[in-house]
């Protein structure tokens, strides 16, 4: 069976430009406030809002590929250690970079910070190490986006903890504790834990469960048409509920947008015996640097705007905070993310190699 799945490495590459189209337009709306930068007039409250679910559908790839990919590992001995050990080397070196270049725009230049507020230590550490903190009201990372890999850290954990237990008994344990926690959370008042999107992870497993007893191995195999359907059936039915109810509070959200984001992923794992463009594959494969960078770099393509060409055009604005984002994601993921994940895989490996010689 193939390790990477072509279709699913291309939705990510829409879900991750999805969030920075949605950042383009949060950032157009503050320096319209600030510095009197006129509002593209193709931008309304419906692409920001369509662009935020582009993280719902993060969180469906994600229980997805975790159930794809530990398949065949369930109740191997040693296992859980090594999926925890490859999904912090998968996640945390590039993220703290990232946060490290926040913590110093917070402790020592706070203006470059859009708020230009400040922020407490104990909030940087906990930003650091996936904790869950509210500092001044702000229940996110100092790393905005980092919110939600707080609630991937959680999942990884959750199935960690059930990797030893047979496949289907950890399978249905890891999605009764995400029902579990979100009513916890609920009748504790919990704010992390009470969010329905932690859900999502779920539906991803259950599309896991279904595409790993498929007897083709690849795909679905549904007819072409009813691929597409499901697909742009998903962002249309997103569109719709978004435009009738508004962005969803979290006790919702997962099932207002995470449902959608159901259908929209398994239109796409239809898709995987047809021909996928490149592009999308590639930007799917950068992916996580594109989410993790993009708001840097969108500040300072604005910071230099309103400084040299504040009547300028704004979609011509536009159009460079989502695209140039996208090449630096490319690059730094060929040049960064890629080797440095690999090097510390291999370093991981080497070390538990020797590690079993000497026990």
């Amino acid at each position: 069976m193939k390790q990477r799945i072509q279709s699913i490495q291309a939705l990510r590459g829409i879900a991750a430009l999805l969030v920075v189209i949605c950042h383009a337009g949060t950032m157009f709306e503050a320096y319209s406030k600030r510095f009197g930068l006129s509002f593209p007039p193709f931008y309304s409250l419906l692409w920001i809002d369509l662009g935020a679910c582009g993280v719902d559908i993060f969180f469906v790839i994600s229980g997805f590929i975790m159930a794809y990919v530990a398949w065949e590992h369930f109740g191997e001995k040693g296992y859980p250690k090594t999926f925890f050990i490859h999904r912090l080397i998968r996640i945390v070196p590039i993220y703290w970079v990232c946060t490290t270049v926040m913590a110093i725009c917070f402790l020592w230049i706070p203006s470059l910070i859009q708020s230009g507020r400040s922020t407490s230590l104990v909030h940087i550490l906990c930003s650091y190490f996936f904790i869950p903190h509210s500092d001044h009201g702000d229940r996110h990372p100092i790393l905005g986006v980092g919110w939600s890999l707080n609630y991937e850290m959680f999942f990884y954990l959750i199935f960690t903890i059930f990797l030893p237990l047979r496949r289907m008994w950890a399978l249905t344990a890891i999605a009764t504790t995400l029902v579990a926690v979100v009513l916890l959370g609920i009748f504790t008042y919990q704010w992390f834990l009470s969010s329905t999107v932690i859900l999502e992870f779920g539906y991803g497993i259950l599309l896991g469960i279904v595409f790993r007893k498929n007897a083709s191995g690849l795909s679905f195999r549904f007819a072409p048409i009813f691929n597409r359907s499901l697909f742009l059936g998903g962002f249309a039915l997103l569109g719709l509920l978004l435009t009738h109810f508004g962005f969803p509070s979290d006790l919702i959200r997962g099932f207002l947008v995470g449902i959608p984001s159901l259908l929209i992923v398994l239109g796409t794992l239809g898709w995987e015996d047809h021909r996928i463009p490149n592009g999308l594959i590639r930007l799917g494969n950068a992916s996580y640097s594109l989410y993790l960078t993009h708001f840097f770099i969108g500040v300072a393509i604005a910071r230099v705007w309103v400084r040299l060409l504040p009547h300028a055009p704004s979609w011509a604005l536009t159009l460079l905070m989502i695209f140039i984002p996208c090449g630096i994601a490319l690059l730094c993921y060929d040049r960064f993310e890629l080797p440095l994940t690999r090097a510390l895989s291999k370093w991981s490996k080497s070390s538990h190699i020797s590690r079993a010689r000497n026990s």
